[in-house]
């Protein structure tokens, strides 16, 4: 273990490495905290980068900055932003805050209280949305939820595209439900037959 500087930090993990910054502690084996203040490293070559408050939970996993993040999943990685969970195996987040990639895979962009819960499942902004189906995804808006295998919401507000290959392109309060249907917009609306 080394402790190139910094401040009453701890590298106390095997071949662990601290390298600045103050009340950081790298705990797990082969882990690396940079910088930063109050940083956690206690997973297996986990680091971090900087920040603050930050953890690096999961074996390879990383976190870059941002406060109050934690990578949690197998490599599971987040970059910056506030308050995100990557727990999900592979998952990432890019910066955002109180986003969650709690999927295998799944990757969240940006945007705030959000969820890429379903696997390969990706948000990329916008807020209160949920990507709870495998390999769904929601551009943007606000309070969507596209929970059907394969599904999309590219927008607008309270959507949900519930169908497997389902998608709604925006509007408000719109449910696509059969299998391959799709809503483009207006209010209300629901697509229920398959195609």
């Amino acid at each position: 273990s080394v402790a190139l500087g910094g401040e009453q930090s701890i590298a106390g993990g095997d071949y662990s490495l601290i390298a600045a910054g103050r009340y950081n502690k790298a705990s797990g084996d082969f882990s690396s905290i940079t910088g930063g203040y109050s940083n956690k490293a206690s997973g297996l070559y986990s680091s971090v980068s900087g920040g603050t408050g930050n953890l690096a939970s999961g074996e390879t996993s990383s976190v870059s900055g941002g406060e109050t993040n934690e990578a949690k999943g197998t490599s599971a990685s987040i970059s910056g932003g506030g308050s995100g969970l990557a727990s999900g195996d592979r998952s990432s987040i890019a910066g955002g805050g109180s986003l969650q990639a709690l999927g295998k895979g799944s990757v969240a962009l940006g945007g705030e209280q959000s969820i890429a819960g379903g696997d390969y499942s990706l948000i990329a902004a916008g807020r209160y949305n949920k990507a709870s189906g495998d390999f769904s995804s929601i551009t943007g808006g606000y309070s969507n939820k596209a929970s059907g295998l394969y599904s999309s919401v590219s927008g607008g507000t309270g959507n949900l595209a519930s169908g497997e290959t389902s998608s709604v392109s925006g509007g408000e309060t719109n449910e696509a439900k059969g299998t391959s249907a799709s809503i483009s917009g207006g209010g209300q609306g629901l697509a229920s037959g398959d195609r």
